[in-house]
């Protein structure tokens, strides 16, 4: 049984229940919420040094090298796990066959898993707030900053794409669309980007929910809820 350990609007944590809800995979969630501190203890403590989310626990796997021919297998950083689940699951596939092609996935990806959504996840916004005396309206700056500039980026990539598709870089949902879902997805108060702004990622979204069966006008708690079947927190309307 897959065990995820994740956080209920973490972008990290909701790439990989996107992956294995596209698998078919079946997993057992646990919510870890980040702005109580619970990282700081407990299995995500235990099993990531960095105290950050998704961390997955694989028991139907082998063991670790060295570990023990039952212990569970431990992963973390989305980016690893979905590749992971992609190896052990080849079907469907989140990535393309051809080297050059999946190059090309993985780079436009890492505009969010490694440009943007670091810059903007709870401990830098803390840090921000505690080290800098950033203001409210100052961390919501920031963040806004780095996320319009990342849905700036996945706009000109799809526009430059040589052939248009229905989904960012082929026929069927992959690991791009998971990362540009995000930017169409994101209903948090700390990101206010503006994403009509930006037609190809919102339009791509709009037909990606529509064959993944989310519903594209749902806020982030409530697709997190259609992906994994559990029910999220809903943030409260002010």
């Amino acid at each position: 049984m897959l065990e995820l350990y994740g956080y209920w609007r973490s972008q990290a944590a909701y790439r990989v229940r996107i992956a294995m809800s596209l698998k078919g995979l079946e997993w057992r969630e646990h919510l870890v919420d980040l702005l109580k501190g619970e990282q700081f203890a407990g299995a995500v403590a235990e099993h990531n040094p960095h105290h950050a989310v998704p961390v997955l626990i694989d028991g139907s796997a082998s063991g670790r090298p060295g570990a023990g021919p039952d212990a569970p297998r431990i992963l973390t950083q989305s980016l690893a796990i979905i590749d992971y689940l992609d190896d052990l699951h080849p079907n469907p596939p989140l990535l393309p066959v051809d080297a050059y092609e999946r190059a090309k996935v993985r780079a436009f990806s890492l505009i969010a898993i490694a440009d943007s959504h670091p810059l903007v996840v709870p401990r830098v916004r803390k840090r921000l707030a505690e080290q800098l005396k950033a203001s409210p309206a100052d961390v919501t700056a920031w963040n806004n900053h780095w996320q319009t500039l990342a849905s700036a980026a996945m706009e000109k990539t799809l526009a430059e794409r040589t052939r248009q598709t229905p989904f960012c870089f082929g026929d069927e949902p992959g690991l791009a669309d998971m990362t540009a879902k995000m930017a169409k997805a994101l209903d948090l108060p700390q990101v206010k980007v503006h994403v009509y702004e930006i037609p190809a990622v919102n339009g791509l979204a709009a037909y990606r929910s529509q064959t993944m069966r989310l519903d594209n006008n749902a806020s982030t708690f409530e697709l997190q809820s259609q992906v994994t079947g559990l029910s999220y927190p809903r943030r409260a309307k002010k």
